[in-house]
């Protein structure tokens, strides 16, 4: 598919850059008191592949706190904010949904069933992009078959903005599912922020 192959050709750019930033913010709605809090990770140092390795950044009591969280938002924002021109594998299918009109420009809609980079699970996704530059506006999916105990399927939209250079960058990651373990059950959602792309530096 020519369009398909343009939105490919457009994430490529994107190659050997970086999200130095990640900010964070999270609730847990459930049977006990709504949990509620932000933080921001940095890169401190790059791996010889050129992965990064973020570390908290600040001080303060509250971000200590709410970065114990972290371990629950699956990494996905760590997968795109390092790897910005890889969205899903070769997908099994690529379905047409037609185009609509969104802030003045026509977005052609694709359904996908594939799986993340690297990863097991399964997708199934819609992509918003502009047909004519393979511009990526928005993906929204659902991931199935996680193999963490209590949860089954995690929702996900990732919005990308493109920048001063024409790059088509994610900018903002959502993430949401339902967990239930020891006989609680609860909602957690993750909106997370990328910022300050760089240049990976492998050492």
């Amino acid at each position: 598919m020519k369009s398909w192959e343009l939105l490919q050709t457009q994430l490529h750019r994107n190659v050997g850059l970086a999200a130095a930033e990640i900010s964070s913010s999270f609730e847990v709605l459930g049977d006990k008191v709504p949990q509620t809090g932000q933080y921001t990770t940095r890169v401190r140092q790059w791996n010889k592949n050129g992965e990064a390795s973020r570390q908290l950044d600040g001080d303060d009591e509250a971000s200590r706190r709410a970065y114990k969280m972290a371990a629950l938002d699956l990494s996905l924002a760590t997968r795109f904010a390092d790897k910005p021109e890889e969205l899903f594998q070769t997908p099994d299918s690529i379905v047409s949904l037609g185009e609509t009109m969104e802030e003045g420009r026509v977005l052609s809609v694709y359904q996908v069933h594939a799986r993340f980079i690297n990863g097991k699970f399964p997708i199934t996704a819609n992509i918003w992009f502009d047909s004519a530059n393979g511009t990526v506006a928005k993906v929204e999916g659902t991931a199935e078959k996680i193999n963490l105990p209590g949860m089954k399927t995690v929702n996900f939209s990732l919005v990308y903005h493109t920048d001063s250079e024409g790059r088509c960058l994610p900018a903002i990651l959502k993430v949401d599912y339902t967990i239930s373990i020891f006989f609680q059950s609860g909602k957690i959602t993750f909106v997370q922020n990328f910022h300050d792309w760089v240049q990976r530096q492998p050492q």
